[in-house]
């Protein structure tokens, strides 16, 4: 039977469930919250997030391929994608870019080594925003180890100043191997050198130095050019000496002059 109640009369007091019907009330609405229809949502998901690049030659780049899958039951849109740190580069998967459930697209992330960088190990972040609810924001890792070959020369100009004619001085040119493999060094000059000799010389105490044609450099070894002017005429000379070997190359530049002013 319907009960009235007259009006300004008090409210009714709120229905009051027993403990056994509230409990499978409860249990009705979580199941419906986490049915399939309800959970349907875009879900981004990177293989790998944390990507490891190859090693790469002086001067060279490296790369490496990452997935990026929808596994959710809506389309994603991959909103956009950020790199941090100096020398990462991206390509493909250009955002805005829709996913449809279960679709992937391939991304390529690399590193390129600039001649004069620092050759240990460099770390970015790729950060990918998304539609993605429960993860709008994702970030990977990138690692970038240090080089396969990379010599470090110091100092890259050698200035010999005034020498008298008939004399022979030499400067010395520190070499160290920083890379991570051995790299077989060779010496050149880049173009006519009539008054100028080089030579490098393995270090490897307390042997003498090795200036065999053959050297080699094993990594963390270090060398010297011997660099050595005996003018023969011209007021003035100039030179550069390559200095090269697979995956990279150094250039030094040297130059003396005559002594023209006669022995007191």
């Amino acid at each position: 039977m319907r009960r009235s109640y007259p009006f300004g009369s008090p409210a009714p007091p709120p229905l009051q469930l027993a403990g056994p019907i509230r409990a499978l009330l409860l249990l009705a609405a979580l199941a419906a919250a986490c049915s399939p229809l309800a959970a349907s949502r875009a879900h981004l998901v990177a293989d790998p997030e944390t990507v490891f690049l190859p090693a790469a030659p002086q001067g060279g780049s490296s790369t490496a391929s990452l997935t990026l899958l929808n596994l959710g039951d809506s389309p994603l849109e991959l909103l956009e994608l950020t790199l941090t740190g100096t020398g990462f580069f991206a390509q493909g998967c250009d955002a805005p870019l829709l996913l449809e459930p279960h679709e992937a697209c391939v991304l390529t992330v690399g590193y390129r080594w600039p001649p004069d960088q620092d050759p240990g190990t460099h770390a970015g972040r790729l950060t990918l925003a998304s539609s993605d609810p429960k993860r709008p924001r994702l970030d990977l890792d990138l690692i970038a180890p240090g080089l396969t070959a990379w010599l470090v020369v110091s100092p890259d100009r050698v200035d010999f100043g005034p020498t008298p004619s008939g004399t022979t001085d030499t400067h010395r040119v520190h070499v160290v191997n920083v890379g991570r493999t051995t790299v077989y060094p060779l010496l050149e000059w880049a173009g006519p050198a009539p008054d100028f000799s080089a030579a490098i010389c393995l270090l490897r105490p307390p042997a003498p130095p090795d200036c065999s044609s053959m050297t080699t450099m094993p990594p963390g070894s270090t060398a010297e050019i011997e660099v050595s002017y005996t003018p023969r005429g011209g007021d003035s000379d100039q030179a550069a000496l390559q200095l090269s070997w697979s995956g990279g190359s150094r250039q030094i530049a040297v130059s003396g002059r005559q002594d023209l002013e006669p022995p007191h």
